[in-house]
Parts: C-alpha cells; structure tokens; sequence
C-alpha cells in the first residue's frame, strides 16, 4: 500500500524561479509536476514563463492573484482548468499520476464536466469510461484499485494542490 501522507507539497505564492513574492494583481503560471514520488505544485510570474522547462511539467495553468485577500482565500481552480489538467495526464503510465488521474476524473464527473459510460473490464484491469460533456471526446482511465484509505488520503492530497497561501500565512507578524 503506499503511503500518501505528505506526498504532495502546498505551493506559496513565491516564485519557483526568482523566490520573489507573487503580488496581488500580478499574473502568474502554476505548474504541477510529480518528482521523487510527490506531487508538486510550483508558481512562476508572468515575465519568467518563457524560462520554465516544459519538459518536466505534467501540467500548468495561468491565473490572476486577486487584489482582494477574501476573494484569494475562496479562489479555487475552476472545472475548466482541471479539465485541462487531466487531458495532460490521460496517458500516464505511473501508478501515483494514475491515482490522481483517476480521482480528478471523478472529481470532474462531479462537477459535470465528464460524463459516465461505462466500466470496461481488459486483461485483470479495470477501466472507468467518461466522455467530455463539451467535445464529447472518450476517455478510458485505469482503475488504480485503490483502499478506501488510499482514496481519503489522494482526495485531501488533490486539495492540498489547488490550496495556495500567502506569504503572510507562512510568516505571520
């Protein structure tokens, strides 16, 4: 069974790059990577994007910093962007990116963006089939088998992810 406590690190809103602060009001790209058995989320400022190596990236995404702090502690990422998100990561072959995959597949079927089909049975292997409501593009993602531990653990791992924090709330004064 693997062990998914403190597998994914909370971004901050310090770039990755350049270690500055990540203002209100200011663009920025937010890139999800797995490395050394960890999900990792990372933040880069609008004007060092063009210096990211894309290569190691599973995903990214582009948002504003609100100006407002009550509007940045309920900003989540939308369903759109989670979409694209899993579109990047449907062909992985790693166990912990399938876990991921599988529950954001969920999570989208959630929030109505995929839709169920069917279940597909191949070789030992179980598969969830779900079809964009939008592009009505198929999609057929491996059923990890995860416990119900596994699953409590990857769902609160998925949170942690599109969960940023201020430098404030790191450092209070």
């Amino acid at each position: 069974m693997i062990n998914w406590q403190e597998k994914v690190h909370k971004p901050y809103l310090i770039s990755s790059q350049s270690e500055e602060e990540i203002k209100p009001g200011e663009t920025f790209y937010s890139t999800l990577h797995f490395e050394n058995g960890e999900f990792i989320r990372r933040d880069f400022k609008a004007e060092e994007w063009d210096n990211v190596d894309k290569e190691k990236v599973i995903s990214w995404w582009r948002q504003d910093l609100p100006v407002n702090k009550d509007e940045h502690k309920q900003q989540l990422l939308n369903a759109t962007v989670l979409l694209g998100i899993f579109n990047d990561m449907k062909q992985t072959n790693s166990r912990h990116e399938q876990c991921f995959l599988y529950c954001l597949g969920l999570l989208l079927m959630r929030l109505k963006k995929l839709r169920y089909l069917d279940i597909a049975h191949e070789e030992n292997e179980d598969f969830i089939l779900l079809q964009d409501r939008s592009d009505k593009n198929c999609y057929k993602i491996k059923d990890p088998k995860m416990t119900p531990e596994e699953e409590d653990i990857v769902s609160k791992n998925l949170e942690s992810i599109f969960t940023v924090h201020t430098p404030e709330e790191i450092n209070p004064s």
